[in-house]
């Protein structure tokens, strides 16, 4: 399909939390499906986290404006009060 885009993104701990006295990271796996209309997008990321377990977020571009979140379809479902939002301007050379 051609206006249809996967994108992964993986953060991997190498060490243990344990061995070392800087902060650990965690472990992160994305999946964002996103369909591509030219000036308008659409995407939604799947991502599955070793604190925060699994969340679906939503989000949005137009032109260059972008707004999104990583967990907002997860916190409407499961009733929380809490979320996260980004919102941002591309400015591209190319």
């Amino acid at each position: 399909i051609p206006k249809l885009y996967v994108s992964g993104y993986l953060q991997q701990r190498v060490s243990e939390n344990t061995s070392n006295d800087q902060i650990s990271t965690q472990n992160i796996v994305t999946i964002t499906p996103r369909l591509n209309m030219g000036l308008f997008e659409v995407f939604s990321p799947f991502t599955n986290s070793e604190i925060s377990g699994f969340n679906v977020g939503f989000g949005f571009r137009i032109a260059g404006f972008y707004l999104g979140s990583s967990s907002i379809v997860t916190g409407l479902i499961n009733n929380n009060k809490q979320a996260d939002a980004y919102f941002g301007y591309k400015i591209g050379l190319l």
